[in-house]
């Protein structure tokens, strides 16, 4: 049997290394030997900071790791991961998503760059996945998000989202720092959170009412709405992921971080469609967390 010793060794890994089958084995094996000693090892720390800050630097660290490849190794998608923050329910990744506009999250990231600029949007139950969102389409309603959350911290306009895409999003995210920024010689860094993406689930729009009458049961009805939000979580995905490889190949850092209960889902749908890697942000995970965490991974 592998020693806690082995598995911490490696755990320690784990906040920026995608997790191999063989370590995830040997957590899993630890955790039904020892279940009340799993927090010590998949919680790895070296200070007792609250949860949302071991993920942040782990975030940060990745990231980080990511921009020093290099925009070459940027050309091919398999390089270029997907950061998802996975913990239990509870154990701080909403916390961890709020850090990205937060002055120690921004640091962390501006001892590398000359500025860096957060912004953090959910689909939770304060800003859940809606039927007009669905009619307006996912990265319109996402484009929404980000930019009440920047009236939010500015104070209030009249104005209406202004983007039409993800790319002049992301470039007036950027120009906004710029003329502040204090080393011109150094990049703005954009950091873009998804918290809760898998709550983009089913929602009934008047059209898709109105066309009840053309399927030949209620299951099949349901099952469509349900692919409908399947496919408009993978499209956000998708676009967001192929966002961050476009603007690390054209020497720009801007880095996305989604969080999710079901790691699984991220990394073996999102990777089989899209052919992109996931790499996992974990977080510490309470030890009565750490049996459903573990089945999740």
């Amino acid at each position: 049997m592998t020693s806690p010793a082995e598995i911490s060794s490696v755990v320690s890994e784990l906040n920026v290394h995608t997790i191999h089958p063989d370590v995830k084995e040997s957590l899993r094996e630890h955790a039904k030997q020892k279940a009340s000693g799993v927090l010590s090892l998949i919680g790895y720390c070296e200070e007792s900071s609250g949860s949302e800050n071991v993920g942040r630097k782990a975030f940060a660290k990745a990231a980080i790791n990511l921009w020093k490849n290099g925009p070459a190794k940027a050309t091919l998608r398999e390089n270029v991961p997907l950061f998802c923050v996975f913990a239990a329910r509870g154990q701080g990744k909403t916390e961890l998503c709020q850090q990205l506009v937060c002055t120690p999250m921004l640091n962390d990231f501006e001892s590398h760059f000359s500025d860096a600029i957060g912004v953090a949007v959910t689909f939770s139950q304060y800003s859940s996945y809606s039927a007009a969102d669905k009619k307006s389409g996912i990265l319109k309603a996402f484009m929404k998000r980000v930019w009440d959350e920047l009236q939010c911290q500015s104070g209030p306009s009249e104005r209406e989202c202004p983007w039409s895409n993800l790319q002049q999003m992301v470039d007036d995210l950027r120009q906004s720092v710029i003329q502040q920024q204090q080393d011109p010689s150094k990049p703005v860094a954009v950091l873009l959170a998804v918290d809760e993406f898998l709550k983009i689930d089913v929602v009934e729009t008047d059209d898709d009412i109105a066309a009840t009458n053309l399927f030949s049961s209620p299951q099949e009805y349901i099952q469509h709405l349900r692919d409908a939000a399947y496919s408009e979580r993978m499209l956000l995905l998708d676009s967001l992921a192929t966002l961050q490889q476009t603007e690390l190949c054209n020497g720009r850092p801007t880095f996305i971080l989604v969080t999710s209960l079901d790691c699984k889902f991220v990394k073996d749908t999102f990777t089989y469609a899209s052919g992109r890697p996931v790499k996992p942000i974990l977080l510490p995970i309470a030890a009565d967390k750490t049996q459903d965490v573990l089945a999740r991974m």
